[in-house]
């Protein structure tokens, strides 16, 4: 099975309360990885300044973030999500440490 990475946008994630992906094909953003998009490293060597800047994106292994997410539900909208990263929750030093696996 090949990498996949997701892409968080710090841009977005400043300010939220959750940590912020992008969706499949750069289309949007989202907090919930069920709908995030999952990128190759083929795509992410390809233009490493668009997909993992470090000021504007990072880059992570799926298989490190996904065991860090939590299912939340949404109580306005009464749904459940499939994983969402609080912000506050996390251990910033678990993601960084995925994206040095990368």
């Amino acid at each position: 099975m090949a990498n996949e990475y997701f892409v968080i946008s710090l841009k977005w994630t400043v300010g939220a309360d959750y940590i912020v992906f992008w969706r499949p094909d750069a289309a949007g953003y989202t907090a919930d990885l069920g709908q995030a998009g999952r990128y190759s490293q083929e795509q992410l060597d390809r233009d490493r300044s668009y997909y993992d800047d470090g000021k504007n994106t990072l880059a992570v292994p799926c298989d490190e973030i996904e065991p860090l997410a939590w299912r939340v539900v949404n109580d306005q909208k009464l749904h459940g999500e499939d994983g969402i990263l609080k912000k506050h929750g996390v251990d910033w030093q678990k993601v960084l440490v995925a994206k040095g696996k990368g």
